[in-house]
């Protein structure tokens, strides 16, 4: 309805395209510059995982809506950081998460996301809403799907496809 007011027209954006400015490949660097740039409203969480191992955990700046993908496992289990790279990575995604001033949003956090981070080591402070329970207090009867609620609240398509590749193997 805002989208309507405010441009005359619901846009949705395109489900092959990722959202704008997002950082699927991250650098290290390219990391500590995206926390950098966290503002007062936070994060949004959100992980996938093959079980209760965690293949990614993708985060959304709330001020800015600029999304960072942080890959664990490629596609097939091998690692996606060298061990090298991957204790700094680790070290800013665990610090980041258990920082509690940094305001974090999650869609089912506390029944899914933050039992199988803390119990993968990545312990979380500072949550402070979350989506699927609000979808199911607004709306009991709609569907509670983060992909349903981002396409009806914010106008954007799903995106998981677009970071794998199942002819090739590996992530995009």
């Amino acid at each position: 309805a805002r989208q309507i007011s405010e441009l005359g027209s619901w846009v949705i954006t395109s489900p092959d395209t990722p959202p704008s400015g997002a950082i699927l490949e991250p650098s290290p660097t390219e990391i500590t510059e995206w926390i950098a740039g966290i503002g007062p409203l936070g994060i949004s969480v959100d992980i996938e995982t093959a079980g209760k191992h965690i293949i990614m955990v993708g985060m959304c700046r709330v001020d800015d809506l600029v999304p960072i993908c942080i890959h664990f496992l490629r596609q097939g289990g091998s690692a996606y950081w060298s061990a090298h790279d991957w204790g700094g990575v680790r070290t800013q995604l665990a610090d980041l998460l258990a920082d509690p001033s940094v305001s974090k949003v999650f869609h089912n956090g506390q029944a899914f996301d933050i039992p199988i981070l803390e119990a993968n080591g990545f312990p979380v402070a500072g949550y402070d809403f979350d989506t699927l329970l609000a979808q199911h207090i607004a709306y009991a009867e709609m569907p509670k799907s983060l992909e349903f609620c981002a396409k009806v609240y914010l106008g954007e398509g799903g995106w998981k496809h677009i970071l794998g590749d199942d002819s090739e193997g590996e992530w995009k």
